[in-house]
């Protein structure tokens, strides 16, 4: 797993690691903004001057820096305009994720048509 070569790949002070524990239940983004735990305990978007201005910077590369999850599970989800929230992905602890900008769009590949294909299918199988 990607945190224990970090463990022992064993980083100096030149290398920037940054440590934040999110609150169960605490939203990472929030309409698009990534959020950082401030020193007051609430969680808040990088924009605001509560954060440190040296983290801002740090983080500023990106608009999702990237992540790597040490402890417990981050759980990616959609909100429907009905108001549902509906999970997404899960993310366990060794997994990273962020800087989405840099990585390649995978192909978008549409569901409706396997339905027809599954039908027949089981069309020719029972003939």
């Amino acid at each position: 797993m990607l945190a224990d070569i970090i463990d022992e790949f064993n980083p100096s002070s030149k290398h920037t690691l940054i440590l934040a524990n999110y609150p169960y239940g605490t939203n990472i983004r929030d309409k698009g903004k990534v959020c950082f735990p401030a020193s007051s305990g609430e969680v808040v978007t990088l924009d605001k001057h509560i954060v440190p201005t040296d983290i801002r910077e740090l983080l500023s590369y990106s608009a999702s820096p990237l992540a790597l999850i040490l402890d417990k599970r981050v759980e990616v989800y959609v909100e429907t305009p009905e108001g549902r929230t509906v999970p997404f992905k899960l993310f366990r602890p060794g997994t990273t994720f962020g800087v989405w900008e840099i990585m390649g769009q995978p192909p978008i590949v549409l569901r409706r048509g396997l339905a027809k294909e599954k039908e027949a299918v089981s069309e020719t199988m029972e003939n």
